[in-house]
């Protein structure tokens, strides 16, 4: 955990509830030394919010200009690592998204994964 990190992210104004929620958790898991990259699955259930709800605050989050999220893949089987989360506080953090950054659709994904907003379970 990073008290700079925290600070910053309780810093932030003007974010919805589920925003500052998501912002505060990846502040949380932040490592001065090596960075942020929760997974998906813990950062959503840390977040009490469906990976589809996660996705769409982060994607707000990240065109806020508050975070950049990275994508990283193995160089040698291809196969997708946890993602990297730059948070705005750090040094070197540019608000201009690179094709890198994962910001929209991704060449790679052509979509996001997890893209079912209507998974609420409950009939009414």
């Amino acid at each position: 955990m990073s008290y700079r990190a925290t600070s910053w992210a309780f810093q932030q104004k003007g974010l919805r509830p589920a925003q500052k929620v998501v912002l505060l958790y990846l502040a949380d898991r932040h490592n001065p030394d090596y960075g942020c990259f929760p997974s998906q699955h813990s950062l959503a259930r840390d977040c009490e919010m469906s990976r589809a709800s996660l996705n769409m605050q982060l994607r707000e989050l990240e065109e806020r200009g508050l975070i950049r999220r990275i994508r990283i893949r193995d160089p040698h089987s291809g196969q997708h690592m946890r993602t990297r989360y730059i948070l705005g506080f750090e040094d070197g953090f540019d608000q201009t998204p690179s094709p890198e950054s994962g910001h929209g659709p991704c060449p790679d994904f052509a979509q996001n994964r997890v893209q079912n907003l209507d998974s609420n379970n409950v009939i009414e």
